[in-house]
């Protein structure tokens, strides 16, 4: 700490540095200023009170939601209008992507074959681009899958039969034959 002294009108601070897990921050306190009843002030007999007060942060804030960007940036949102950038999206690219390795879920592994990663930003280098606020669905249509199954089901089965009349009438032929 080092607080600083002077003549009356002169302004009374303490300034430190401290570290509030962000790095390093320098905080000083405006205690008034000396001969005057401004700040802090404490007259023989009575308690200490503020006089003025003047705040040049920011008020404490709570989580508020999250987003992503364009660019891959994860931005945390707080409930006092302060927001953060945490973390950013890798996008990976391969030489060849199709030699990459399969393993549960969507989850794939670099090969010899493949190549190295490079990482690189968004629509940029050759990597796709993140398009986000929106949910990938599938793109099959169920009801048309399904209408497809039952027509190939049903043409199965008219082709077994088919071949079983087929049969039965290359055995109606042998056997007239003897």
């Amino acid at each position: 700490m080092a607080p600083s002294a002077g003549a009356a009108g002169a302004p009374a601070t303490v300034t430190f540095t401290t570290d509030f897990g962000q790095g390093p921050q320098t905080v000083t306190l405006s205690l008034g200023e000396f001969g005057e009843a401004q700040g802090l002030t404490q007259f023989a007999g009575e308690e200490l009170s503020v006089r003025n007060l003047e705040a040049d942060g920011v008020p404490p804030g709570a989580y508020a939601g999250m987003s992503v960007r364009e660019n891959g940036d994860v931005v945390v949102g707080y409930d006092n209008g302060q927001s953060r950038v945490i973390a950013r999206v890798p996008i990976v690219a391969f030489n060849d992507p199709d030699k990459l390795q399969r393993l549960d879920g969507q989850a794939f592994m670099r090969t010899a074959e493949s190549g190295e990663a490079r990482v690189a930003d968004s629509a940029s280098n050759g990597v796709g681009k993140l398009v986000t606020g929106s949910l990938e669905r599938s793109n099959v249509d169920i009801a048309s899958e399904f209408t497809k199954l039952i027509v190939a089901q049903r043409a199965y089965t008219a082709n077994t039969r088919v071949v079983t009349t087929s049969d039965e009438m290359l055995q109606e032929t042998l056997n007239m034959r003897r």
